[in-house]
């Protein structure tokens, strides 16, 4: 469910919602009764991204942050009783920006009731293991392209034919009582979230990429996002089980990320 929003926090400042048109990075952070999920980890993955890639020295206050999550929130009116996702911004000048994302008909990390059939599209995207503006404008384009043939999802496969290691909704394969997730050098809270669920759940974790093979073959596959697990129904001719998605997902609320 998708909300209309007319407002932002902009460095601090509460005012209209008129984002930048400009290169970002972001983060989808889970909140929950106003209060910000993982916040620490989403504010180090994008503060380290602005490093690596725009040789920017950013320190953003968890504290200072996770309050003006709540003033956004309040203001808008939104109910303390369902998900929400906050996105947070951090643009190449150096500046922020908290808008309103979903409005969940979840309450916490589940397994979502949805289970897409999902459309393969053919496409190749810059520095894809970081969060940023380009990723997005790639993502939009693909689902797009995916909802107007019908699909209700699109899984981004590149030349090479390997799935796009999307860090805001990594995808994952079970074979065997084995997942694959994505290497831990993609930065994702949502990685981290769904590699600890799974190896409480008892599940082998294998790191690696997966292939366009690698998903014919799968007995499930799951995207991550900031809702929790989603498990596919079908993608082209191949329909896919859903044994363990639910129980992996049941473990989501019992993870507590380290430092």
């Amino acid at each position: 469910m998708q909300t209309e929003n007319r407002y932002m926090i902009y460095n601090g400042e509460l005012q209209p919602l008129q984002l930048p048109e400009e290169a970002f990075l972001y983060q989808n952070i889970h909140t929950l009764g106003y209060k910000p999920r993982h916040l620490k980890h989403h504010l180090d993955i994008i503060t380290s991204s602005a490093g690596t890639l725009w040789g920017l020295e950013i320190s953003l206050s968890e504290n200072k942050i996770q309050k003006e999550i709540v003033q956004l929130l309040d203001h808008s009116r939104l109910s303390r009783n369902v998900s929400i996702c906050v996105i947070i911004r951090l643009y190449a000048t150096g500046d922020y920006s908290l808008h309103v994302g979903h409005v969940s008909i979840y309450s916490g990390y589940v397994l979502r009731s949805l289970r897409p059939v999902v459309q393969c599209i053919k496409m190749d995207v810059g520095m894809s293991n970081y969060p940023t503006s380009a990723l997005k404008a790639s993502y939009d384009l693909a689902y797009n392209m995916a909802v107007a043939q019908g699909y209700h999802e699109p899984i981004m496969i590149n030349s090479a034919g390997y799935a796009i290691e999307d860090p805001l909704r990594p995808l994952a394969i079970i074979k065997d009582h084995t997942i694959t997730i994505p290497p831990p050098t993609l930065c994702s809270v949502e990685c981290m979230l769904l590699e600890e669920a799974a190896e409480k759940h008892g599940l082998k974790v294998n790191y690696g990429k997966i292939s366009h093979g690698d998903i014919k073959s799968a007995d499930e596959v799951l995207m991550m996002t900031f809702q929790g697990i989603t498990s596919i129904s079908q993608i082209e001719n191949k329909i896919y089980f859903m044994s363990l998605a639910a129980k992996i997902a049941t473990r989501l609320e019992e993870i507590d990320l380290k430092e």
